[in-house]
């Protein structure tokens, strides 16, 4: 489940987006100097930019300012809005803040601000703690189940454990809260919970049996 919003471009040759990504208002993917790789649970803020490759300038002048090279941005990158990146590898849950501008590769876990972008998790913060206990995923998601089912939707096909069991009953959806998986069965009941759950409560990736 992807959300693409208004105002969006890709273009290029080859751009791969993986599940559970908001794609936000007048952003611009670039493919063009080769691939665009976006991995599973990406968020890219309105207004944002990824390019792929930089080209204008004459060749046959000397210019030498060409790149094209391949863009990663991997599982749970978040770019908050107004960002522009260059040919970088964005590691799993790297952030770059608000009107950020990327031009190095982002580490893993770490949090990018200003142009061009400098490291400001020592400041800020990991976008993502170090660890969260299966009992406290256990009791959020929990409340997530009684606020769907207060909304007045049905929640009897609801199941969840730390990871998917080998088997399960046809009319259940079973959640890994520790493996961040479900197993679907793409029903309406079911498909109403997920985008409950979208965007920011909580997203897994379909592990069919």
């Amino acid at each position: 489940m992807e959300q693409f919003n208004h105002g969006g471009v890709i273009h290029g040759k080859l751009c791969s987006i993986g599940h559970n990504c908001w794609i936000g208002p007048y952003t611009i993917l670039d493919a063009l100097g080769g691939r665009l790789t976006i991995g599973n649970n990406v968020g890219i803020g309105a207004h944002s930019q990824v390019w792929s490759h930089m080209k204008f300038g004459d060749v046959l002048a000397g210019c030498r300012w060409q790149r094209f090279e391949e863009t990663v941005l991997e599982d749970d990158v978040w770019l908050v809005g107004h960002c522009i990146l260059v040919p970088i590898r964005a590691a799993a849950r790297s952030m770059l803040l608000v009107g950020g501008m990327a031009v190095k590769d982002m580490e893993a876990n770490h949090v990018y601000a200003g142009s061009p972008a400098r490291d400001v998790t020592d400041r800020m913060g990991p976008q993502f703690a170090d660890h969260v206990p299966y009992e406290d995923r256990q009791a959020r998601f929990q409340s997530y189940v009684e606020e769907f089912r207060d909304a007045g939707h049905d929640v009897s096909f609801v199941r969840y454990a730390e990871d998917l069991p080998a088997t399960s009953h046809p009319g259940e959806t079973w959640f890994g809260l520790v493996s961040r998986t479900y197993r679907p069965r793409y029903t309406p009941d079911e498909q109403r919970f997920m985008r409950f759950l979208l965007y920011d409560r909580a997203k897994f990736l379909p592990r069919p049996a």
